[in-house]
């Protein structure tokens, strides 16, 4: 074995019932999650969660609703189900799964609201949320949301939400409401119900002090609305959420549902209709924050923003700042394309230009400017003296960087599969780091230059450089095959691959300073010396390899804190925040909601040549988002091909400086 690092098993979890006909999924059919540290990275235990299911002649159902609460892995959940006497062979079910539920009953009731506060009455937790028992928490909701509470000050938590029917997840929601103090404004707005800006129900959970604090009740007169109810009086109290963004729960569609019939009978229409009103009518005149919706459209509706994408000084390969920009853009619904390609849909110009922060000055631009620094974007609204930035974090795919089984990876890669590996980013090693692989005093110690040239190993003993890299998913690869990663300098690479590497479950030791302190989460995505202390890296980094407990908590609690922080959909609900603010995107004019092709968690990147020449437009291959080039690009791209093949000849035949000609033919090829 390369670590003392369990392997992961799958196996068929819910053995009472049968999977899906064309094979298991979530869930049923699970990858054994890796267990949780023993506390939080506060030190405080983990939460118990109560999960509340209020279930009536949902025998269909129900059992995926039980499955995907005991599949979590969490180690404190308290899962209640209230039947409302239920005859279509939901007891039997509920039977068989006796032993993962705290309490569960099956007697006539008052309806859902009423079933929700008996379930609510007998809870014990310190997280509550209620799951009806058509819908279904996503892999992973428990711990995502109890680190949330952990690390911040928030008492509503709030993540995307997958929609799915018969067919399988079409979109994930997410809130487009900020991680602040929810306004009431906000709720009371028409748009509010409008657009979907809020939530979902099932992706919602809160503290019970926030419960209690807002009257420790849902209203049992309400039979749709109860939820958007207690959504204003989270509000009036004072609520502060948290977005996190990854999934936390699935949303089912289909023909029984309550909430189904809205649009189809004018009945349940009025009465929803009337519910809303009354609801409203409750907090007229209640002073409030200020509404998020300042800016107001008019004219022609818009579907999404048009983005041209700036040349990045020739570099074509996949795992640059901007390629992630380009795909969380797409992945929002957002059409995104090279500059200077023509559409069919857009005939006036851009909305928004995107670029890296080292492109030419774009002097003649009017449309907003979106660049890419570092781990960072930055949305320019304006230019010269009067333009004004906000910042948004950078996203990363959290489905290409992820951990894996480092036994097999190791195989792959022709890595010593036993011993341990550090991994270093694409820099020449710093002299301390020869002092650091001698302090070691290990023969089963392996440093790993991450996209270096294999020149630079210099002839030292236990060095393996990969040798460019050119796809997120190669570098997902080689980091995820390490145990730690050692950031030897403040540079852009070393900050990037810090939050790659906590991603791959892989924890860092690095330098403190002001870019790597918001890569690097000291004490829960790696550890943190002063700058210059080489002692004290040399100790850290022995401490990760040697400590498999500590190493094993850093990779978890990292792993769950940059997936809800730097994922693409992280990056976009801030980006969307500083559209509003600027009025790119405006009320009424634009679609103001957040959703996401399926492909959020299962990004599929195009081949690398896209890059080289073409418009990229969103295209769905295969349930999976694609950014490929456009009919008319075809003969470009044959052309970027070629290019990528001489490039690399080049590369190959003048490693230090490239003929002068050796340049034009690649101007030549491209243009």
């Amino acid at each position: 074995m390369s670590s003392d690092e369990p392997a992961n098993a799958a196996k068929m979890i819910g053995t009472g019932g049968l999977p899906p006909e064309g094979g298991a999924s979530w869930p049923w059919l699970s990858e054994q999650p890796r267990p949780l540290p023993p506390t939080l990275p506060s030190g405080r235990p983990w939460p118990r969660i109560s999960i509340v299911t209020p279930s009536y002649n949902q025998g269909r159902y129900i059992e995926e609703a039980i499955l995907s609460v005991a599949n979590q892995g969490y180690p404190n959940v308290e899962h209640i189900v209230m039947d409302g006497g239920s005859d279509d062979g939901t007891v039997p079910i509920l039977e068989r799964h006796r032993s993962r539920l705290a309490y569960w009953e099956s007697q006539p009731d008052d309806g859902q609201s009423h079933a929700i506060n008996k379930g609510f009455a007998r809870a014990t937790g310190q997280i509550l949320t209620w799951l009806n028992s058509d819908d279904r928490l996503a892999p992973g909701a428990l711990a995502a949301v109890a680190m949330a509470h952990d690390l911040s000050d928030a008492d509503l938590f709030a993540g995307l939400c997958d929609l799915f029917d018969e067919n399988g997840v079409f979109v994930s929601h997410m809130p487009a409401c900020a991680s602040a103090p929810l306004a009431l404004s906000d709720f009371l707005d028409e748009v509010f119900l409008r657009e979907g800006w809020s939530f979902y129900q099932p992706e919602v959970m809160f503290t019970r002090e926030l419960w209690e604090r807002a009257g420790g009740s849902v209203d049992q007169d309400l039979h749709y609305v109860m939820d958007y109810d207690l959504w204003l009086r989270f509000a009036a109290a004072g609520a502060r959420l948290q977005v996190i963004g990854r999934p936390t729960a699935q949303f089912r569609f289909h023909k029984l549902q309550k909430t189904g019939q809205i649009p189809r009978d004018e009945k349940v229409a009025t009465q929803h209709a009337s519910e809303v009103a009354a609801v409203r009518s409750r907090y007229a005149g209640i002073q409030s924050l200020p509404t998020q919706f300042q800016h107001r459209g008019e004219g022609e509706r818009r579907a999404s923003l048009t983005v041209d994408c700036t040349d990045d000084h020739g570099r074509r390969d996949k795992t640059t700042p901007r390629w992630h920009a380009m795909e969380t853009l797409a992945l929002a619904g957002h059409e995104v394309r090279l500059q200077g390609q023509s559409t069919a849909t857009h005939t006036n110009g851009p909305d928004l230009v995107l670029a890296d922060e080292q492109a030419e000055p774009l002097a003649q631009r009017t449309a907003p400017l979106v660049l890419t620094r570092g781990i960072d974007l930055e949305l320019i609204i304006g230019t010269g003296p009067n333009a004004r930035g906000l910042k948004a974090p950078a996203g990363f795919s959290t489905d290409t960087f992820r951990p894996r089984q480092k036994d097999e990876l190791r195989r792959q890669l022709g890595l010593p599969v036993s011993g341990k590996i550090v991994a270093v980013a694409a820099l020449p090693p710093a002299p301390h780091l020869a002092a650091l692989l001698q302090s070691f005093g290990q023969s089963d110690v392996t440093v790993l230059l991450i996209g270096s040239p294999k020149r630079w190993r210099r002839g030292m003993r236990n060095v393996v450089a990969t040798g460019p890299i050119d796809t997120d998913a190669k570098r997902a690869d080689w980091l995820a095959a390490a145990d730690v990663y050692a950031a030897t300098a403040d540079s852009g690479a070393a900050v990037q691959t810090a939050i790659e590497a906590a991603l791959c479950g892989v924890p860092s030791v690095a330098y403190r300073s002001p870019d790597l302190e918001r890569a690097i989460i000291d004490g829960v995505s790696g550890t943190l010396v002063a700058p210059g202390d080489h002692a004290g890296f040399q100790q850290a980094t022995l401490r990760l390899l040697s400590d498999y407990g500590y190493r094993h908590s850093l990779s978890i609690w990292g792993r769950i804190a940059m997936e809800t922080s730097r994922s693409y959909a992280a990056s976009y609900h801030a980006l969307h925040r500083a559209f509003l603010n600027a009025g790119l995107l405006q009320v009424w004019r634009d679609r103001v909601w957040i959703r996401f092709d399926p492909a959020i968690s299962t990004m599929q990147s195009a081949p690398t040549a896209v890059a080289a020449s073409g418009a990229y437009s969103p295209r769905i291959v295969g349930g999976r988002m694609m950014l490929r080039p456009t009919p008319d690009q075809r003969e470009g791209l044959q052309n970027g091909r070629i290019f990528l093949a001489l490039r690399k000849i080049a590369r190959i035949l003048f490693p230090r400086q490239r003929p002068e000609w050796i340049r034009r033919m690649g101007t030549l090829i491209q243009g």
